[in-house]
């Protein structure tokens, strides 16, 4: 048993395999990138649709990546369910969603880094990437964010 493993039983944190940590992470990604594509769509300007078309583009590479870990390891890519949409929210609270959500992937991204860094060094790998990837989203959501509502930043 390694130091982390007995770190994470003392602090009674859930074990989860790298197949299901695969599996999970490829939801996640596929429910962020439908909900960013939604926000771009709907955004009211083009300044702001053209960022959140940049950070679905950085969205879709990280499903792409999944994709390619999952098969890598002769595992079925699951389908994507349909991220639910709140139709009520205008385009600050769709920024604040997404930035939501993507604050939550980068936690949890860090978690599975942590939790497999010391048993499978390339899986780790691809949830460090996926983690910085989600903090520079994060920094351009805050950013839309900022500039539809300087008050408001979450």
């Amino acid at each position: 048993m390694g130091m982390l493993d007995g770190f994470r039983r003392l602090l009674g944190g859930a074990e989860i395999d790298a197949e299901e940590a695969l599996r999970q992470a490829y939801r996640d990604a596929t429910e962020r990138l439908e909900l960013i594509q939604g926000s771009a769509a709907a955004a009211p300007q083009q300044a702001s649709e053209r960022e959140l078309q940049r950070i679905a583009e950085l969205g879709a590479a990280q499903v792409e990546q999944l994709a390619t870990a999952l098969r890598q390891r002769k595992m079925v890519v699951p389908r994507a369910k349909s991220a639910p949409a709140d139709p009520a929210l205008n385009h600050w609270g769709r920024l604040v969603r997404d930035l939501e959500r993507h604050r939550h992937a980068g936690r949890t991204l860090h978690d599975r880094w942590i939790r497999f860094n010391e048993d499978d060094g390339s899986l780790a790998a691809l949830f460090h990437q996926l983690k910085e990837s989600c903090e520079e989203q994060c920094r351009a959501l805050r950013t839309l964010i900022a500039r539809a509502d300087p008050q408001a930043l979450p």
